[in-house]
């Protein structure tokens, strides 16, 4: 072990196990935006949130930017 290095570990998110319930944080923007489709729909929030992010995953709407080092 190198004594001359502060180490810090780095944050890792885990998946959730079955019957477990995940919870976010959001935007006000997002929420409202969020209730309007609840009014809309009758779905419950979590199951419209649920949704567009399986969507989007689904059909591929999500791109990542990475920052590249160019040498």
């Amino acid at each position: 072990m190198c004594a001359s290095k502060i180490i810090i570990p780095a944050k890792t998110l885990q998946h959730l196990r079955p019957g477990q319930i995940g919870m976010v944080k959001l935007t006000p923007k997002a929420y409202n935006t969020l209730v309007d489709l609840a009014n809309e729909s009758g779905m419950t929030l979590s199951k419209i949130a649920s949704e567009i992010i399986d969507q989007a995953t689904e059909k591929d709407l999500i791109q990542f930017e990475r920052n590249e080092v160019s040498e």
